[in-house]
């Protein structure tokens, strides 16, 4: 069962760390069990930057929460999708929809921000955010600032994949979200107008222009 989040402002936040496990998830997608975590991290941000667009699905748990999520990415840009948000990112501009009041948030992210909300953010400036580390078969990422919004992440892979199927990531207040993968797929250039709003297919009641 899905349950719906209690305010629209932590629903904002809560989308905000979604999008964050994504990208703690896509950290591991070419793996080799001789390599170092960064040889790790390393080859996956080439990749990712090298891909036209990678689709995935997977389902983040929160306390009682369980929120199915699809999400396309194309190198710095992406759409995420769930049953009461949306985001797009463009590369520069954000805007997050809220389905239940029909709310519109616009930001422009700065970098720091992009280590929370940019699925592949995490990825490219890892070393700068965070150390990491192999522990096993899984990856594990310690945030170097005590300001991070995610300061610990562990990271479980499917040997036989290469992907992974599991992430278990810390929060600052203490409460921790795990994220199931489902399905990964690498796809095909898709078109520029997927990371951005649509006014016409998604009204909107009230706008937060936070630029």
């Amino acid at each position: 069962m899905v349950y719906p989040l209690p305010h629209p402002d932590m629903k904002i936040k809560f989308l905000i760390y979604l999008v964050a496990v994504f990208g703690l998830l896509s950290i591991s997608q070419n793996v080799h069990g001789a390599d170092s975590a960064e040889q790790m991290l390393s080859r996956c941000a080439k990749t990712i930057n090298s891909t036209p667009s990678i689709s995935m699905k997977f389902v983040l748990s929160y306390d009682n929460l369980q929120i199915p999520c699809d999400i396309t990415v194309s190198k710095n840009k992406y759409h995420l999708s769930s049953k009461d948000m949306q985001v797009w990112y463009d590369g520069n501009t954000q805007w997050t929809y809220l389905s239940g009041n029909q709310q519109l948030s616009i930001s422009e992210p700065t970098t720091d921000e992009l280590l929370e909300s940019n699925p592949f953010a995490i990825v490219n400036h890892y070393s700068k955010a965070y150390t990491c580390k192999k522990a096993g078969s899984d990856i594990e990422l310690i945030a170097k600032s005590r300001r991070a919004v995610i300061k610990k992440a562990r990271i479980t892979i499917n040997p036989s994949t290469d992907l992974p199927t599991k992430v278990v990531i810390t929060m600052s207040n203490g409460k921790e979200l795990t994220a199931s993968a489902g399905t990964v797929k690498k796809g095909p250039q898709v078109p520029s107008s997927t990371f951005i709003y649509s006014k016409k297919l998604y009204p909107a009641k009230e706008i937060v222009d936070l630029r």
